[in-house]
C-alpha cells in the first residue's frame, strides 16, 4: 500500500471520527448540555464524544506517520520517484 493511499485513509477516518464523536454526543442526549443545572440525563456524554473522535485522531496520526514513512523507505512521492539532485544524468 503506497504513502498516499494511507495518507487519504487517514483523513478519512480523522473525519469520521469527528463525525461519530458529535452523533455520539447528540444521541446520548436530547439537547446540548446544561451547564447551569443538573438536569442533563447523561452528563459524561460530550466527554465520551470527544474520547470517540480523540481515539480516530490517534489512529489517524499513527496511519499518517505510517505513510510518511512508506514514501520515504520508496523515495516516492505522489507516485512520482524523487531523483537525488547530487546524481548525474547520463542519457
Amino acid at each position: 500500500m503506497s504513502g498516499f493511499v494511507l495518507r487519504k485513509i487517514s483523513i478519512y477516518l480523522m473525519i469520521a471520527g469527528i463525525v461519530i464523536g458529535f452523533i455520539v454526543g447528540i444521541v446520548l442526549g436530547d439537547y446540548p448540555p446544561q451547564f447551569e443545572g443538573i438536569q442533563e440525563p447523561h452528563p459524561l456524554r460530550w466527554f465520551f464524544a470527544f474520547m470517540v473522535a480523540g481515539i480516530f485522531g490517534i489512529i489517524s496520526s499513527v496511519l499518517y506517520a505510517g505513510a510518511v514513512v512508506a514514501e520515504t523507505i520508496t523515495d516516492t512521492f505522489n507516485g512520482e520517484e524523487i531523483k537525488d539532485p547530487t546524481e548525474k544524468d547520463l542519457t
